[in-house]
């Protein structure tokens, strides 16, 4: 991930049929439902309209599959420590300059804080801070003054569902900036066609786990918010009620450790496996049961999406995006949060009824649909097209956007953070043009 990105030299900004840039900016490329965000719009955009640029901010491993995408395989690592990180952020905004950068796109709270900033020192015509969490879990007076601090340097926001929007105006105390929800995509030819696939790794760990016996699964990053540990808790129920149910977790992370002792202590051995990374879900997904997501808090459940896709009953938590994909409660199972067993109920309840399970599976596969990659991306596109039309930063001009006063602002704006810090004030004036639609 350290391949130069070069432009050639006949793309100048302005010149007669001169590709639009766009630059994604993310922590890193992993398995999670922000990186498949990005690859699923890597893999459809409009090549002969867009250049696309991907760069990301720490240093981690990349998910093996990605690479193959030109855009990946000559991703930048510009490593930035935190929010105030003069030189990574300096260093951006030069980045930002020599790629002639249209659009700055920065997924989620970290990039958004730092891209900001760099867009600023840049200049860049259009930054878009795209929100994928309500950041329940870690609200703070800190998360609160940036987004007040770096509202007026945003020329839309993208929620990824209205909970997360409404999430947004209680954390910043401010009425919702220029913003359009637009739902996580899924890649529906793709999803289906590799759910039809075999899998060794998946059937490896069917056949020696209780083979026969219907099968959960849940996928998921392994870290305290998803709750992966009430699955298996009512896992541990199942089994005391002498019910024949295995469960496959695939993902991983820091509670893996805290999640084998867990399996151990209630004698799960025989029931439950931690797959870690799979190369694709959907063999695992058209395999199952049931799909079970217990999290605490996600902006959008792309989990259950992939689930529906492959004919994997859903059972989830209320979180954010349920009520926006089934608002009838038609095909998702929704159960209180961590309540493993309303979680063990809600399997026996699928189990038991095979007639009402088939049909919330033809109903989410209908529901599925309008959720396919090619017209989000297709309306991704014409949101970059329509704030470069727009230009919105360069008609509001914030003092010192991208001139010779851009370091001056950007010292202002972080003493300003300061005093929302400490004081948990707001500003008065709130930018209230930029909650004011087109």
């Amino acid at each position: 991930m350290s391949e130069p990105m070069s432009q050639p030299p006949s793309r100048r900004r302005g010149s007669a049929g001169r590709k639009i840039t766009i630059l994604h900016l993310l922590d890193h490329l992993a398995m999670g439902g922000v990186q498949q965000c990005l690859v699923t719009q890597l893999r459809h955009y409009a090549k002969q309209r867009f250049r696309a640029l991907v760069v990301t901010l720490k240093k981690e491993q990349t998910w093996p599959l990605w690479p193959d995408i030109p855009e990946i395989a000559s991703s930048r690592l510009a490593l930035i420590r935190h929010e105030r990180d003069n030189a990574g952020i300096a260093a951006l905004a030069e980045l930002l300059r020599r790629e002639r950068v249209d659009v700055l796109h920065c997924h989620s709270y970290f990039p958004n804080t730092v891209g900001r900033q760099a867009a600023l020192l840049a200049g860049t015509p259009v930054t878009i801070a795209h929100y994928y969490s309500t950041y329940g879990h870690r609200r703070g007076s800190s998360m609160a003054a940036w987004e007040r601090v770096l509202l007026p340097l945003t020329s839309r926001a993208l929620m990824v569902s209205r909970c997360v929007e409404q999430a947004w105006s209680a954390l910043a105390g401010l009425p919702a900036p220029r913003g359009t929800v637009v739902q996580v995509p899924l890649d529906l030819e793709k999803t289906r066609s590799a759910a039809a696939l075999p899998s060794p790794s998946v059937e490896q760990a069917l056949a020696e786990c209780s083979p026969g016996w219907p099968m959960i699964c849940s996928v998921g990053r392994l870290v305290r918010l998803k709750r992966m540990a009430d699955i298996i808790e009512a896992t541990a129920i199942l089994k005391s009620r002498n019910r024949p149910v295995r469960l496959m977790i695939a993902g991983e992370g820091p509670e893996r450790p805290a999640l084998e002792e867990q399996i151990r202590r209630r004698g799960l051995s025989d029931r439950v496996r931690l797959l870690g990374n799979i190369d694709e879900v959907g063999p695992l997904l058209a395999r199952a049961a049931a799909s079970a997501l217990a999290s605490d808090v996600e902006g959008f459940g792309l989990g259950y999406l992939e689930a529906m896709a492959c004919g994997a009953p859903v059972i989830t938590t209320p979180i954010a995006g349920a009520t926006e994909v089934d608002p009838k409660g038609e095909f998702l199972r929704v159960v209180p949060h961590r309540d493993p067993s309303a979680l063990a109920e809600a399997v026996c309840d699928l189990l038991d009824n095979p007639d009402k399970t088939a049909r919330r599976i033809e109903r989410a596969a209908r529901a599925v649909e309008r959720f396919d990659c090619r017209a989000w991306v297709k309306r991704l596109e014409a949101i970059y097209t329509r704030e470069l039309r727009h230009a919105w930063l360069a008609k509001h001009r914030p003092w010192g956007y991208g001139g010779r006063l851009a370091k001056g602002r950007l010292l202002a704006e972080r003493l300003r953070w300061r005093l929302l810090r400490w004081k948990g004030l707001a500003h008065k004036d709130a930018w209230r043009a930029m909650s004011e639609e087109d």
